[in-house]
């Protein structure tokens, strides 16, 4: 249902339910842009693993 998205998320990411695919992706490009994981927390209220994992990928992303 969500495969452009699924697609565009880091592949340890892709196997998430349909229906968290697309918060997930949002979290992602907020991460991205270079928000702190507090504020994904915050904001899609993601477990703190996730959303510190979601700023390391993007982290190695930008390197």
């Amino acid at each position: 249902m969500y495969d452009d998205l699924r697609e565009r998320l880091p592949a340890e990411l892709r196997d998430q339910p349909d229906d968290e695919i697309p918060q997930l992706w949002a979290a992602w490009s907020e991460a991205r842009s270079g928000y702190d994981a507090a504020h994904l927390i915050r904001t899609f209220q993601l477990a703190p693993t996730l959303a510190h994992r979601l700023i390391d990928l993007a982290h190695e992303r930008q390197s």
